[in-house]
């Protein structure tokens, strides 16, 4: 055991004798009778007070009671109470601005009547200048006056529309007829042929053109066609005429055998 353990139990050991003492003498002191002497005065005996042991129960059963407080406790009245209606607050007014979204209402129009689609007719009294300086290519003028549109370009008999056949050549003026092409007044083209076989042989076949103007007048000679019948054309009701050119001239190309120089010219007898 340690010197420092050793000594704090022999502080505990002196301290517990201490204590015991102490209780025994508290003891004696309550339980043992006191004497007391007191002095009378000069000459008198003295007299002799013996005090008995106190006795706690005695003096507390003689020990007055003391009436209760029957002070009733003070009942709150409504008006000490909080308040129980909040205060009414005011929020403040909203200050935006109010906006007022546009109409999306469309202002009603009143569509105007449909343009009448324009009448078609077909004519027969009405012709493209033509002629074949070569009889292989069809050559074709404008000379009705109005605007023409060629369609429907065709060729019958051993023979295919060739754009390249007489293109370049001295005699033949403007270019190529083509389906679609719009053909000026006074203007030109043509329409070349070559045979679908390479077979030796004279091939001759009818070259047609469908062609289509737009009448706004009674003017030129072409809108006064019968075929074009009242209302006369205008402006507003404009007319479609059409026909089918017919060439002059049956166009006609040559295969020659090998060795024959002969020219690819022909001149197929009239049927």
């Amino acid at each position: 055991m340690s010197a420092d353990r050793r000594r704090i139990l022999a502080v505990i050991a002196v301290l517990s004798v201490f204590l015991a003492a102490g209780v025994f003498w508290l003891t004696r002191l309550v339980m043992a009778p006191t004497e007391a002497q007191f002095v009378s005065g000069a000459g008198s005996p003295p007299t002799v007070v013996t005090a008995t042991p106190l006795d706690v129960e005695s003096l507390a059963a003689t020990e007055p009671s003391v009436p209760r407080s029957t002070t009733a406790t003070p009942t709150r009245t409504p008006s000490s109470r909080r308040p129980t209606t909040r205060p009414t607050t005011t929020r403040p007014t909203s200050t935006r601005p109010t906006t007022t979204r546009p109409s999306t209402t469309r202002p009603t129009t009143t569509s105007a009547a449909p343009k009448p689609k324009p009448r078609t007719v077909q004519v027969g009294g009405v012709t493209l200048n033509n002629r074949n300086p070569r009889t292989m290519c069809t050559e074709y003028e404008n000379r009705v006056g109005l605007p023409l549109v060629l369609s429907d370009i065709d060729v019958t008999g051993k023979l295919t529309i060739s754009s390249r056949r007489c293109a370049g050549e001295s005699d033949v003026n403007g270019s190529a007829c083509r389906e679609g092409r719009t053909l000026p007044v006074d203007g030109f083209c043509f329409v070349g042929v070559v045979p679908t076989t390479e077979e030796p042989g004279e091939y001759a076949g009818t070259v047609t053109v469908t062609v289509t103007a737009r009448c706004t007048a009674t003017r030129p000679a072409a809108c006064r066609d019968p075929a074009v019948g009242d209302p006369p054309p205008s402006p507003e009701r404009p007319v479609l005429i059409t026909w089918v050119q017919q060439p002059v001239d049956t166009s006609c190309h040559a295969v020659r055998a090998p060795g024959d120089d002969s020219d690819d010219f022909c001149f197929p007898e009239p049927p």
